[in-house]
């Protein structure tokens, strides 16, 4: 079947219980509109493509496959539908090849519920119009196996892909200009894929998954993913960032930086008598320091964020940020410092931590009452990309209620002094890759070695190197290091290591 073309309202075309060639065909509401001249449209229809393009989204389905065993389909393309491309279980499934496949402004793209082999090239899918939900699903009923190379995904935002089902999905070379992808279930792998738009996590992941398999994927900033027993992840992108990160430091003495706003809130929430002014002698060293207060009237949410420095300031892979805070009580440890950047989002609903490993969320308790707490953050690790436009301070309190009162000084952002920078290395020991592998990490200098082994960025408060490293089986193994000093700053940066170990 070649050049079929129109715009079917119910079902485009259904392929099962056989093999051949579908050329070319393409589906779309502009064949309704776009009719000769002088052939009106069908009675009772609105003129112009948008209705029916409506009606498709909510009703069409418009290339459906089941029980084919040398299937090749090459060059076919929908724009609206429903589902644009659907691979079903028809007492059998697709063992057979899709070449060039599109689907464009489609409720769901492509929907995966059954496949036995099959593979898909070159596929374009996007979202956009009304009814939109998701680009790729492959389903809760998804058994088997499919394979998806050289994909590309486009449009507003939405999540790029959803993996259920109990089958095998190796997707390789997917270009996404959308949002994450969600590993639920099944055996997934996904190789060298490209996250262009910068989100908290690149994969999210599920307990149900039997085996995931992460490599040679990259994001914007880094590639990020969520963690389980049953996830491998290797060689996946370090952070990244423009080539030079700015800096910024105020002490809020006459000689630093001042606010550019004087007690001039971002959000308020149910929190009165408050202020935020520069105090002197409230400072680490009697200096001067910046001061928020207020009565928290009632349980969460209850916060109050003020604008205190106009920035703008890009983040490098390295940057850093680090303050110092003094709570006055229990309640006022609710405190942080937050940023806002030129793309809308925020360091608190980011997933970056501090040197603790906790979240940098205003609303984590974090210091100790009545004493200084210094906070730090290899932001970097997380935002690199990114641009500071706002300098915030904030009180996110919990559910309790009362006074509070919390001090800030030396407000600090920028990148660590690498003019002399710490170099570590990696050598097997042994001139073969076999198991066991023994693994010694080193430094040109001074520092305490930090690593991971499960392709995460490593962090102050990962796996300290004291003895050599045994890889004790056949594996594909990545160990990524960082150089920390005493106390805890970043002397030396990421390092990956790849060991393609054999029996």
């Amino acid at each position: 079947m070649r050049y079929l073309a129109g715009a079917p309202l119910r079902r485009g075309l259904w392929v099962s219980k056989g093999s051949g060639v579908v050329d070319s065909c393409h589906f779309n509401p502009h064949f309704w509109s776009r009719h000769p001249a002088g052939l009106s449209e069908p009675k009772g229809q609105p003129p112009g493509e948008q209705p029916v393009w409506n009606y498709q989204e909510q009703h069409l389905d418009a290339f459906v496959i089941g029980h084919c065993e040398k299937e090749l389909q090459v060059h076919n393309f929908v724009f609206a539908a429903l589902h644009g491309i659907q691979l079903v279980d028809d007492h059998g499934a697709l063992c057979g090849t899709l070449i060039n496949p599109g689907a464009d402004a489609c409720a769901t793209s492509l929907s995966i519920d059954a496949a036995d082999g099959a593979e898909l090239i070159n596929t374009e899918l996007t979202l956009f119009g009304n009814g939109t939900r998701l680009t790729c699903d492959v389903t809760e009923k998804f058994s088997g196996k499919v394979s998806m190379f050289n994909s590309l995904s486009w449009g507003i935002a939405g999540p790029t892909a959803v993996f259920s089902g109990k089958g095998d999905v190796l997707v390789q070379q997917w270009n996404s200009v959308q949002g994450p992808m969600q590993a639920n279930a099944g055996r997934v792998r996904l190789e060298n894929l490209n996250f262009q738009n910068a989100m908290n996590q690149n994969v999210g992941t599920s307990a149900a998954l039997d085996r995931l398999d992460l490599i040679g994927n990259t994001g914007e900033g880094m590639f990020t993913f969520g963690s389980g027993p049953h996830v491998v992840a290797r060689v996946n992108s370090l952070p990244w960032g423009q080539s030079a990160g700015g800096r910024f430091r105020s002490g809020f003495e006459k000689d630093s930086p001042q606010p550019n706003h004087a007690d001039d809130t971002e959000t308020v929430a149910k929190v009165e008598g408050r202020y935020c002014r520069i105090e002197k002698n409230a400072g680490r060293d009697n200096g001067a320091a910046l001061v928020i207060a207020g009565e928290d009237k009632a349980p969460k949410p209850s916060y109050i964020y003020y604008r205190v420095f106009d920035a703008n300031i890009p983040i490098a892979n390295n940057s850093f940020m680090r303050y110092w805070i003094k709570p006055s009580n229990e309640l006022s440890r609710h405190s942080g410092v937050d940023l806002y950047f030129t793309d809308g989002t925020t360091l608190r609903d980011s997933s970056a931590r501090d040197l603790a490993g906790n979240p940098l969320h205003p609303a984590v308790a974090r210091g100790i009452a009545g004493a200084w707490t210094k906070i730090e953050s290899p932001i970097g690790q997380w935002l690199a990309g990114k641009v500071i436009r706002l300098i915030v301070v904030a009180y996110d309190g919990g559910e309790d209620t009362g006074s509070f009162r919390t001090a800030f000084d030396d407000i600090e952002i920028g990148v660590p002094d690498f003019s002399k920078p710490i170099k570590l290395q990696a050598a097997p020991d042994g001139s073969g890759l076999k198991a066991p592998l023994t693994v010694k990490l080193a430094a040109d200098g001074k520092c305490d070695i930090r690593y991971t082994l499960d392709g995460a960025m490593p962090s102050s408060s990962s796996s300290l190197y004291t003895n050599a490293i045994v890889l004790d089986k056949a594996d594909l193994y990545e160990i990524r290091c960082i150089g920390v000093d005493e106390s805890k700053h970043l002397v030396a940066p990421v390092e990956s290591f790849l060991f393609d170990v054999h029996q």
